[in-house]
């Protein structure tokens, strides 16, 4: 009963995480001798920027180059960085916020033009950000069962009642459904993990199986496990894009997505090693199982 309890909190405390948000319109895009004021909005660190955003992007939209054409390419920056707004906004802020509590709020630029076709893909709206949303739950569903059947033959009903509550931040009308969708430990196939590079902001996407591979009796794989195994490749992808820099790249960040970052130099003797990472904000040991992690931490699209 307890360890029921404290599982909830922990769900609750992920579904009640949200960022200070500033929103303003790119100055090079405003018609207006006076541009408008700024947008605050508090961000669940569940949802899309594209969801959080949509009244300020509307607001903008008025005082755009642009306005009339409603299909413009939105997009979204900060510190001069284009943002991958179909990632969770716990996954981008994680990725992307180099300042302290102190600099909050997070302040994002709105975009309506010169979209970065070569570093981001478009997501600029509700309906793009579900789009994603369904997909990404559908790759993770296959790796967890090996179809995607499940979601497919989902009533219409029930795949808005995923999607709207996760933009309302309702987690137990989400649960309802979501709860379903989740395999036992024994009957899993796979666990949709992703590794993300704060640094090169590359993603990097293994079979992770849900036991040790060689274990006997069998044991739930780690979240060690995965570190070594992706540490390597978002190393050597690190140290290219650092190489191609005027100056070297001195720290690594990685997201497990979920969202797990690593924020750490690697010493001589410990170079296999990912040091720091978070999942959903929160730093876990690194001997702690997958499973149960990912049951907890997990966000709404099943990765």
């Amino acid at each position: 009963m307890t360890e029921s309890i404290n599982e909830l909190r922990c769900c609750q405390t992920v579904w009640g995480g949200f960022i200070p948000t500033k929103f303003s319109v790119c100055s090079s895009d405003v018609t207006d001798l006076v541009p408008p004021d700024p947008i605050y909005i508090l961000s669940s660190r569940m949802s899309y920027l594209p969801v959080v955003a949509v009244d300020a992007i509307n607001t903008f939209r008025t005082s755009a180059l642009d306005f009339n054409n409603m299909n413009s390419d939105v997009w979204f920056e900060y510190g001069e960085c284009p943002l991958k707004s179909n990632l969770p906004i716990g996954v981008l802020f994680d990725m992307v916020y180099k300042g302290s509590v102190s600099d909050f709020p997070w302040h994002i630029i709105i975009h309506y033009s010169s979209f970065p076709r070569d570093q981001i893909i478009r997501c600029g709206s509700k309906d793009l950000a579900y789009r994603h949303y369904a997909h990404s739950m559908k790759q993770a569903l296959y790796l967890l069962t090996g179809s995607t059947r499940v979601f497919n033959e989902m009533t219409g009903a029930k795949q808005d009642q995923l999607w709207e509550s996760l933009c309302s931040g309702n987690r137990g009308q989400f649960e309802a459904v979501a709860r379903h969708l989740r395999p036992s430990p024994d009957s899993a196939r796979l666990l949709p993990i992703r590794l993300i590079s704060a640094n090169s902001h590359r993603t990097i996407q293994k079979n992770i199986p849900v036991y040790m591979p060689t274990s006997s009796p069998p044991v739930l794989t780690t979240l060690q496990y995965v570190l070594d195994l992706c540490g390597d490749e978002l190393r050597a992808r690190d140290a290219m894009l650092s190489s191609q820099s005027q100056e070297g790249v001195k720290k690594e960040v990685k997201e497990l997505s979920h969202d797990i970052t690593d924020t750490a130099e690697q010493s001589a003797e410990n170079r296999s090693k990912l040091s720091e990472y978070l999942i959903n904000g929160i730093q876990v040991p690194s001997e702690t199982p997958l499973y149960p992690l990912w049951s907890l931490l997990a966000h709404a699209d099943l990765f």
